[in-house]
């Protein structure tokens, strides 16, 4: 496993409920899920797989529904959380895996949180970089709602307008150079501006960007290949769906519900977009919640701090192990 070649990782794909999906699958041992977020790939855990395997475990590293070689639904319910659980249930059962380690970055902290509270019986534990757990609210409260309340979030209803998904479709490159940089330089783009209206955002202020150094050229390159085959329609959805997962939790009695299993909330010192405040209210609902805090690092915590967030998962894990939830 070369971490700057993708090509050197294990591939392999399965479909379950009607969708193809790709996965990275490496190492033996008990198993470890790691999901992506927007707009990465499997490949987000390139500096994390080689070291997992390392470790004793096996690593599967998917791409979630809508991005790179997994498909990208029509119906909006599929990239609701329950759906996207749902289906990496089923993946474990074809894989005949009965239970995993759930790790998550960006919106694949999401995913993480949510098996524990959709299927615990299948996960040993929870490690999130950057995504606290969010709870859902008694009663729903729309995003233009929230994001008055918070103009911080207000960017997520720029990413849910139609007229993003063809904006990002056309300017695909631009997007990634403009995302995919160190600590916080993306805040001084407009579309994440609380003071910008939602309208009025665009990419084109920052035509002519160079490439951060968080990514090489053949990375950079990778990205694009893999995103354009699908599109951003996908990827945004995760963006529109806030009423379909309230509905789906209120149905199923799981608002404000509480996380049993053991986990562990990794933060960054310098992500603007998930400051490391946001976890404060979080030990109420995560009674068995360990936290690290990596604190020169932005939101790419993953390639930013490698060597730091390999740490705190073998730290995570040691404890799996020694409290007797992990047998190796």
């Amino acid at each position: 496993m070369d971490p700057l070649n993708p090509d050197s990782f294990n591939h392999k794909f399965a479909t379950i409920n009607g969708t193809t999906i790709h996965y990275v699958d490496e190492g033996t041992g008990p198993v470890i899920l790691c999901f992506h977020g927007f707009p990465d790939l499997w490949y987000g855990w390139r500096k994390q797989i080689p070291y997992l395997v390392s470790l004793g475990y096996r690593v599967i590293a998917p791409d979630t529904h809508g991005y790179g070689q997994t498909d990208a639904p029509k119906d909006l319910k599929a990239y609701g959380a329950k759906n996207i659980v749902n289906d990496f249930v089923s993946l474990l059962d074809t894989l005949n895996i009965r239970e995993a380690v759930w790790a998550g970055h960006d919106w694949g902290g999401n995913i993480a949180w949510r098996a524990a509270l959709w299927h615990p019986e299948r996960v040993i534990g929870v490690i999130s970089y950057c995504t606290p757990y969010f709870l859902s609210p008694e009663k729903y409260i729309p995003l233009d709602e929230s994001a008055a309340q918070i103009p911080e979030l207000s960017y997520q209803l720029y990413f849910g307008r139609a007229e993003t998904t063809h904006e990002f479709n056309k300017e695909l490159p631009l997007l990634i150079r403009a995302l995919f940089r160190p600590r916080n330089e993306f805040l001084s783009m407009n579309i994440f501006s609380p003071i910008v209206p939602v309208e009025q955002r665009t990419l084109t202020d920052v035509k002519g960007l160079e490439l951060s150094g968080l990514l090489t050229q053949q990375q950079y390159e990778y990205y694009i290949s893999e995103l354009e085959k699908n599109g951003m329609e996908g990827p945004l959805n995760y963006y529109r769906v806030y009423q379909i997962n309230w509905e789906d939790e209120h149905e199923a009695g799981l608002l404000m519900g509480k996380i049993d299993k053991p986990c562990m909330m990794v933060t960054a010192g310098y992500d603007a977009a998930l400051p490391a405040e946001w976890v404060e209210h979080m030990l109420q609902f995560a009674p068995n919640m360990t936290q690290e805090h990596i604190k020169e690092s932005g939101h790419w915590i993953l390639n930013e701090q490698p060597e730091s967030s390999n740490n705190a998962f073998a730290k995570f894990l040691k404890h799996l192990e020694d409290s007797g939830f992990v047998k190796k």
